[in-house]
């Protein structure tokens, strides 16, 4: 059994390809539950690297409107605030841009794992949320990551053939 096989027997093969189709109607979290989200990004981002990472955050943030990316960054700052998480390049200006968001990502995703869910996580002070993750754009992302993570290994291994 290869690698992408053991990821997709662990997330149920047929479970994520739903939920990478539901990821791809419309805009990214529509049909997206936190709990699902959290558990297919979770199981992806601890099976690859920074660069991997870095790809699959490109390829998730180049999917939202530059308004989205916009609140997402604010979002992410906000709450490395709230969280007195001064990370280096956090608070840079900039980080809209696809290739300075998605470098930050991998950077904090292989410093420190967890982090970038940690600072998702919504709390008392995430205005309108019920859920798991502070906003659906946070979702968004997380989600992106994953199927964009497994669908370039997916690609990558279909080429070696």
């Amino acid at each position: 059994m290869g690698m992408l096989d053991a990821l997709l027997e662990g997330l149920g093969r047929e479970s994520f390809e739903d939920f990478t189709r539901r990821w791809e109607r419309g805009a990214p979290w529509d049909a997206l539950r936190d709990e699902e989200t959290i558990a297919n990004y979770d199981r992806v981002a601890d099976e690859i690297g920074p660069a991997e990472f870095q790809e699959a955050a490109l390829a998730s943030v180049e999917r939202l409107s530059p308004e989205e990316r916009r609140r997402f960054v604010s979002e992410l700052q906000r709450s490395a605030r709230r969280a007195d998480v001064n990370y280096p390049g956090v608070h840079d200006e900039g980080l809209e841009e696809p290739q300075a968001l998605a470098a930050l990502l991998s950077r904090m995703h292989g410093e420190r794992r967890g982090m970038i869910r940690q600072l998702l996580a919504a709390n008392e002070s995430t205005p309108a949320t019920s859920g798991l993750l502070s906003s659906p754009v946070a979702g968004a992302v997380l989600a992106g990551v994953a199927v964009m993570a497994v669908r370039q290994f997916t690609n990558r291994s279909s080429r070696k053939r």
